[in-house]
């Protein structure tokens, strides 16, 4: 089924995003980036049971369907050949098939390039994915495969053109997985796999065209909580506080700035509470060792709650461009528990949400004490009471502009954009409101590599994709 494309249009800003609505029936689709159209951007591509569903950016709008073969568990989308236009590699039991993408006319047959056990055989039926099959060795496309004790890899006619063996201590993971990370985001032409990450528990001795890629990882000591607390235990003498976490205001390997953070002890989860941080600063002299303690700021407090999903990724919100990362705070009026306050819960009346951007100041070491831009949204009761009043939200640059913005969904069914120009407007830039409950982001990429994020939402019975303009 082919849904026609929207265009929504926001009165007095321009047009932000086209809208794309791609139905889909099973309830484990997922949705993921590649380049099917070899034009050197990043499409849309929707896994929906044992169909591909494809949404180039070389025909916006419309949609292309492929049966995957059967029993196919792993895929990959790449050039094999040369020819300027993708094909679907896929691994299905012990065979290695070739699908052709007909963006025009009918889909040509698969068929089977050559036959091979690989680790592959030990995934679960029904686990279908995409990894990283095709790559780039030595100016050849070969198809790499996980073999009992060694990678290979092959050209499309099965023949063995290297292998790199496993070491006595080394293993794949069982099964053998690698796919694609998140968020996922385009390079350049030509570059689009070196964005994509490979996961396998220990690897073989392989070269740096085949080695996954090292993104700069703003977290790096994300794993090393010990770290820090030993690092405050050093400076205050005793155990510190309960922390929730620590995220990178700015830095590099040598040189880096850490926020802790954690709340009052005595707050109430519900209320307008006050979060607690400190700025560290370290030193690293050594890349292979921890670094080291330079100097702790003074505890400083902030009336609201955090949100620090962002903790986890590549991306951390920098809403005026200046190289550091800003704190968002979130805090409402305390609901009580009056016989009123139930019933609103109960019945799913709006509520207020009160969401505050807070610059950081490299000159005094801190986070600016007044915010830079405030929102005043009405978000459904029970979301409090549930998962969290700040629902599928997004920070990301919408605009290219370099900054980042701010989206959330505001109702079950609506999703709102703010762009940061020296603050948040009264009224959302970009409105889109679903034909059904809108359930989680799906994918928030930038797909032209020029800086602007598009969106992909997915609702019970369709993904509707936001291309940013």
């Amino acid at each position: 089924m082919m849904l026609a494309l929207l265009t929504i249009w926001c009165a007095g800003t321009g047009v932000l995003f086209d809208v794309q609505a791609v139905a889909c029936k099973n309830p484990r689709a997922f949705a993921f980036v590649a380049d099917c159209d070899e034009d050197g951007t990043g499409d849309v591509l929707i896994v929906d049971g044992e169909t591909l569903v494809l949404c180039p950016s070389t025909t916006k709008g419309a949609t292309h369907r492929i049966q995957l073969p059967a029993g196919a568990v792993a895929f990959d989308i790449a050039n094999l050949d040369g020819d300027e236009q993708s094909e679907i590699v896929c691994v299905s039991g012990n065979s290695i098939i070739r699908q052709d993408i007909a963006l025009e006319g009918p889909v040509p047959a698969a068929r089977e390039l050559f036959g091979v056990e690989t680790l592959f055989r030990d995934v679960q039926p029904g686990w279908r994915k995409p990894v990283v099959l095709v790559v780039s060795h030595e100016g050849r496309q070969l198809i790499a495969l996980p073999r009992e004790n060694a990678l290979e890899l092959c050209s499309a006619d099965g023949k063995q053109v290297k292998s790199f063996e496993l070491r006595d201590d080394d293993s794949f993971g069982i099964p053998f997985t690698s796919w694609y990370g998140g968020p996922p985001r385009i390079a350049p032409p030509g570059a689009f796999k070196m964005k994509v990450s490979h996961r396998i528990m220990r690897k073989p001795e392989l070269p740096e065209s085949l080695q996954p890629p090292h993104e700069d990882d703003k977290n790096d000591l994300a794993d090393n909580y010990g770290f820090f607390f030993d690092q405050v235990r050093e400076l205050y003498g005793k155990e510190p506080p309960e922390w929730i976490g620590f995220f990178k205001v700015a830095g590099d390997d040598a040189a880096s700035k850490w926020t802790l953070w954690a709340y009052d002890a005595d707050a109430n989860p519900l209320e307008a509470q006050r979060i607690v941080l400190w700025i560290v600063e370290l030193r690293r002299d050594d890349p292979e060792t921890l670094p080291r303690k330079e100097a702790v700021g003074p505890a400083r407090r902030y009336p609201g709650v955090a949100y620090y999903r962002y903790r986890y990724e590549d991306y951390a919100p920098d809403f005026d461009g200046d190289g550091y990362v800003d704190l968002l705070l979130m805090r409402a009026p305390a609901p009580g528990m009056s016989v009123g306050a139930v019933a609103r819960a109960v019945t799913g009346r709006s509520y207020p949400l009160h969401i505050a951007i807070h610059l950081f100041s490299p000159d005094k070491n801190r986070f600016e004490a007044q915010p830079k831009a405030q929102l005043k949204l009405k978000v459904p009761m029970h979301w409090y009471l549930t998962s969290g009043p700040l629902q599928k939200c997004v920070l990301r640059d919408f605009d290219g502009d370099g900054k980042t913005d701010f989206a959330c969904s505001t109702d079950e069914d609506r999703f709102a954009v703010w762009l940061f120009k020296d603050g948040f407007g009264e009224e959302p830039d970009f409105e889109y409101r679903c034909d059904e409950r809108i359930e989680h982001v799906a994918l928030e990429t930038d797909l032209t590599g020029d800086g602007r994020t598009s969106i992909v939402l997915r609702s019970e019975k369709a993904f509707h994709i936001l291309y940013a303009r």
